[in-house]
């Protein structure tokens, strides 16, 4: 909310002041309400509080106002979600859905109540686009205000293949036989092979092994193995024409800092310095009566914390214990 004028007026017996602000309807929607806070020189109404009320209309509501299948997996099977769509404030609604062309993408619409409620199914069949579903359900709304209405729709496919966990990570103290172990996750029924691995670092060892009929690939590092400033790699190569070789990085666990114990010693009168209280303008209350004084009433501004004097320090401060 902005308040327009200077915040500082005189009002004379028997006057009245108008006041004028701005508000911002912003993600406000119906009813909302905010306050003005008052200060006058008038001792019967030294603190007034002035509340202005606003009304947002609201062409249509949509709940969710999106759909948003979230990540899927190409194991997963027809996905679909529903939108409420309801009459707002402009009237009733004609709803008429535009044919989409985003594949695999199926919308239908659907009168609950003529012109008040209508039900939107979108459903997404597989197979999934193999990049992220970025798209718009158009429906015409009848509405001289507002004609067209947009449903984005979003999707992400997972990613094709992933290990697990996505690195190595070399702590700083290990066992002479340290070592750990990453596996390769493909988003698809399809069995796949692990055909070799290698790392750019020839003092680290890595191998394949098979566990309950699991590749999974071992990363073994040296008890007296110098921590690395930058970041190794694992290549893997396997016999998937999609992902012939996938990387997966090695990392090493830095120490720790250690935690500063130190405190800042305590200054006499205070601790540091704060910074001045923001000060609020105060304005003018909008009520008609005539002030119930002989003389002019002023309205002032509250000045700053900040503005007023500071009260003397005493002739022997005594300091402040230091921790």
């Amino acid at each position: 909310m902005k308040f327009n004028g200077p915040a500082d007026r005189t009002i004379k017996p028997g006057a009245s002041e108008k006041l004028e602000v701005t508000l911002s309807s912003g993600k406000n929607k119906g009813d909302f309400s905010k306050t003005l806070a008052v200060t006058t020189n008038d001792p019967r109404h030294p603190n007034e509080t002035l509340t202005c009320r606003a009304k947002v209309l609201v062409p249509i509501q949509v709940n969710p106002a999106s759909v948003n299948f979230g990540q899927i997996s190409r194991k997963d099977s027809t996905k679909q979600q529903k939108v409420v769509i309801t009459r707002g404030d402009l009237g009733s609604l004609a709803l008429k859905l535009t044919p989409t062309e985003s594949p695999g993408l199926v919308a239908q619409l659907h009168e609950i109540e003529p012109g008040e409620r209508y039900e939107l199914e979108v459903t997404l069949n597989p197979p999934f686009p193999s990049e992220p579903l970025r798209a718009n359900l158009t429906l015409e709304t009848g509405i001289a205000e507002v004609p067209i209405l947009p449903i984005p729709v979003y999707a992400t496919l997972a990613p094709w293949v992933v290990a697990q966990p996505p690195r190595f990570t070399v702590p700083m103290q290990r066992t002479p036989d340290w070592q750990e172990i990453v596996r390769l996750v493909w988003d698809d029924d399809t069995p796949h092979k692990i055909l070799d691995v290698s790392t750019d670092d020839a003092e680290l060892t890595v191998r394949v092994d098979e566990a309950e009929d699991q590749q999974r690939i071992v990363l073994q590092v040296p008890g007296e193995y110098a921590t690395q400033a930058r970041t190794r790699n694992v290549s893997i190569k396997t016999d998937d024409p999609q992902s012939p070789e996938v990387r997966v990085p090695v990392t090493f666990a830095r120490p720790a800092k250690p935690a500063d114990t130190k405190r800042p010693v305590a200054k006499a009168g205070g601790v540091g310095k704060s910074r001045p209280a923001a000060s609020r303008a105060r304005v003018a209350t909008t009520s008609d009566e005539p002030t119930p004084t002989s003389a002019p009433a002023k309205v002032q501004e509250t000045p700053p914390d900040s503005a007023k004097p500071a009260p003397p320090e005493p002739a022997n401060p005594a300091p402040a214990e230091s921790k």
